[in-house]
């Protein structure tokens, strides 16, 4: 598809919504800015049956009311195994390196992935491009590759900390094993 038949896709997917602008495109999904009732929204819609919009939409589904994700607005199903979803855009900067040295920063993007962790939801693509620092606090807003797991999550050192975060926590200017008890008794 090219540009200006995705425009037309979207509207086709939905009228109502204004303004489409495309963010991201590859051969299996993508990705539009738009305005549904003059409000910014997010449109992730799959195409060939691809199937990490489904597992997306499911666990947004599964974190709904948790106030640690995007709201979702609607959800389309399109010809084939192909889905779209609405949800609402997160205005905010992206979490920096720099962001996490503020330790009420740095424990509230632990607390999204508690909350998410409580879910049963493990977010296998967490890094810093995939949360934003808003108005209501931390947000993850991309969940594109998330799992369903009910294992126990271990984390006994700094080391451990620094692969699930993919960052140098040797950077955080807090105590990290002050945090390990959050995540040694978790289950996902």
């Amino acid at each position: 598809m090219v540009y200006d038949e995705i425009l037309d896709y979207v509207e086709s997917i939905d009228p109502t919504l204004e303004k489409p602008s495309l963010l991201n495109r590859t051969d299996s999904w993508f990705t539009c800015y738009v305005f549904r009732d003059s409000k910014p929204a997010i449109l992730k819609v799959s195409r060939r049956g691809f199937p990490l919009v489904s597992m997306e939409l499911s666990r947004l589904e599964d974190a709904e009311g948790s106030g640690v994700t995007p709201e979702l607005l609607d959800v389309y199903s399109l010809e084939g195994d192909n889905v779209a979803f609405l949800r609402s855009y997160v205005e905010g900067d992206l979490l920096t390196t720099s962001a996490l040295r503020n330790p009420e920063i740095f424990n509230s993007t632990l607390k999204v992935c508690d909350v998410l962790h409580e879910r049963g939801i493990v977010g296998l693509d967490v890094k810093l491009d995939n949360f934003v620092i808003s108005n209501d606090g931390v947000k993850i807003v991309d969940l594109g590759v998330p799992s369903r797991h009910s294992c126990p999550l271990l984390v006994d050192s700094q080391k451990d900390v620094d692969k699930i975060f993919g960052l140098a926590m040797s950077k955080y200017s807090g105590d990290v094993e002050d945090l390990v008890p959050i995540y040694k008794s978790l289950e996902l």
